[in-house]
């Protein structure tokens, strides 16, 4: 049996089946690395007039089963890739037959110049390299598209067989690109031909760079090996009736299509719609594992869901996963509830938790919506407060010990008391105060359970007293420092230091001029200084006060000069004190050289 010539008339014929191709095959391999062409006519009466030669080589394999179980490749020689790159590419086919001769397959790959080089360059000084290989469509149409897709590449890569070809990202950091593009081909009438989708799956794809002042667009050795198609679609998606969503996805590919329902669903449905599975893992934020197990639970217990008006029914195999399920939901639902208590404001990322993260929602969780104790290792304050990371939370936290190893887990925004002592060794106190005074800068940017409403309706915890009056100024400043590094400006926060401020001056005896600057520091975040605030800040600038007010002032006033002037003066501990100030980050100081 001559293999050979039986994969020739297989492929001849199969060619002779369209209406525009017309092949020229040798079979018995009499011209080296080439068996002959086929011919892309400009219409169906297959004149001469406009004609397109694209190279063929044809191969045959016996096999004992065909067609094969599993996708064939095809050994060819480096010599012949490297005859084929120097000729512009070639359409290898590869026809399988059984020992009788009388069952085919046929298979190809079309090679073209950025292809050839790609498996040039992994061939890695072999003889042969394996080349795997697609089938052969039986549409007639299909057919022509493979070939009209090889010549349209072929014309556009021939003249870059041998150049250096720059990456996408080596273009980009050159300069000079303009755009990226692909073109695909597709045969058959207008009215044929109704998914461009499929069509852009099922053919190779070959990007081009379109640089600034050249001629041609220039190949790019990436090459799109698995290409996925995602649109987005705003129609219900239900439940017996039941609206769970309003939107889906459709990711198209190779094997068929996904359609994505919220974050963790996806309805695979293979080629030809064959066969539909559901699978399901829930991701997202916490809020979206939620919504999303309640929506697979309810699928599940009613086996169906419908899709835009398309209700799909499944089998009863699934039941037993609902009830997993629904235990995960209870849990999700846990953690929503312990994060509520703490007052978080911020979704919980659950992608890629860490086990030290899982362990801490779960210990957490216990603490807050079951009411038990916690430990924590190595801890042996009788308090133990601020922040603690989760994933991508950080919660104030305040924990009071209740015995040798345990302790009482609570926000730190629920009702503590906190007093102070007017020295070191505890004497001339206690002396009340809000325990928000205890947060630093970094709280505020970092936290994600701030209230700032209870910071700013605390200030009643607090005694007038000198000690607390400078504990209450250090935090109010705090706030203005935070307040300005935070990327998100929190207008709550400037409010609760504005209370504070305002608290501090109600309470002074006498007029202090630091605490004027700081309110008026406030206001100029908020708004334009008025005409009379401007004129206290003047006063306070060109007056006998010290340094720092005059100092403080010309910056609120926009006078950066004068501020500096007045800041070179000071001696080096007051302007490593002064730098530190709030107020200073309204103007531009910089020390002496």
């Amino acid at each position: 049996m001559d293999v050979e010539k039986i994969a020739v008339s297989v492929v001849m014929n199969s060619i002779a089946m369209t209406d525009i191709l017309s092949p020229f095959i040798n079979s018995g391999d009499k011209e080296p690395s080439w068996d002959g062409n086929i011919y892309i006519h400009s219409d169906h009466n297959k004149t001469k007039k406009d004609i397109k030669k694209i190279p063929v080589q044809v191969k045959g394999e016996i096999r004992k089963s065909v067609p094969p179980k599993k996708k064939p490749k095809f050994s060819v020689s480096v010599v012949d890739l490297n005859n084929w790159l120097n000729h512009g590419g070639i359409v290898l086919f590869v026809v399988l037959t059984d020992e009788t001769g009388s069952n085919n397959a046929i298979y190809y790959d079309s090679l073209l110049p950025v292809k050839i080089r790609a498996l040039e360059k992994i061939s890695q000084g072999k003889k042969n390299i394996s080349i795997p290989l697609k089938e052969f469509s039986t549409d007639s149409n299909k057919k022509v598209e493979v070939m009209l897709n090889f010549h349209e590449n072929m014309l556009k890569q021939s003249s870059f067989t041998k150049a250096n070809l720059q990456t996408m990202d080596e273009w980009v950091q050159k300069g000079g690109l303009e755009n990226i593009t692909f073109t695909v081909a597709a045969y058959g009438k207008q009215n044929e031909i109704k998914d461009f989708d499929a069509v852009l799956l099922r053919n190779d794809l070959y990007m081009y760079a379109n640089v600034k002042d050249m001629p041609i667009p220039i190949p790019l050795p990436e090459i799109p090996m698995d290409i996925h198609i995602a649109r987005d679609y705003f129609y219900n998606v239900q439940v017996k009736g039941h609206i769970f969503y309003k939107s889906y996805s459709i990711v198209k590919h190779k094997n068929g299509m996904d359609v994505h329902i919220g974050k963790g669903t996806v309805l695979r449905i293979t080629e030809n719609a064959k066969k539909a599975e559901l699978s399901f893992r829930a991701r997202g934020t916490l809020s979206e594992c939620i919504h999303d197990t309640e929506f697979i639970i309810s699928v599940m217990e009613n086996l169906e869901l419908t899709v835009n008006g398309a209700t799909i029914r499944f089998a009863n195999s699934g039941r037993n996963d609902a009830e997993q399920y629904r235990n995960n939901l209870e849990y999700y639902k846990d953690v929503q509830a312990m994060l509520n208590k703490f007052g978080v404001n911020k979704e919980l990322l659950c992608d890629n938790l860490s086990d030290r993260d899982q362990n801490n929602l779960h210990n957490f969780t216990l603490a807050m919506v079951k009411e038990t104790n916690i430990v924590f290792p190595g801890a042996t304050n009788g308090i133990i407060y601020g922040r603690f990371v989760i994933a991508n939370l950080v919660l104030l936290i305040w924990a009071t010990k209740i015995n040798e190893k345990e302790y009482k887990l609570d926000s730190f925004f629920g009702d503590h008391k906190l007093a102070v002592f007017e020295d070191e060794n505890h004497s001339g106190g206690p002396h009340a105060i809000t325990h928000y005074a205890m947060l630093r800068k970094q709280d505020f940017i970092e936290a994600s359970n701030i209230d700032y409403e209870k910071i700013a309706e605390d200030l009643n915890q607090n005694e007038v007293c000198p000690v607390v009056v400078e504990q209450l100024t250090f935090f109010m400043l705090e706030m203005l420092k935070a307040y300005d590094e935070q990327e998100e400006k929190k207008q709550e926060l400037l409010h609760a230091a504005e209370k504070y401020c305002d608290w501090l001056i109600d309470n002074e005896e006498g007029t202090n001029d630091n605490m004027i600057l700081n309110k008026l520091q406030i206001v100029r975040r908020s708004r334009e200084l008025s005409d009379s605030e401007m004129g206290i800040l003047s006063e306070l600038s060109n007056s006998n006060k010290e340094l720092a007010v005059k100092c403080g002032a010309n910056l609120l006033l926009g006078k950066n000069e004068e501020a500096q002037r007045c800041f070179d003066k000071m001696d080096q501990q007051d302007q490593d004190a002064f730098i530190q100030y709030p107020i200073c980050n309204l103007g531009h100081l910089s020390y002496e050289e």
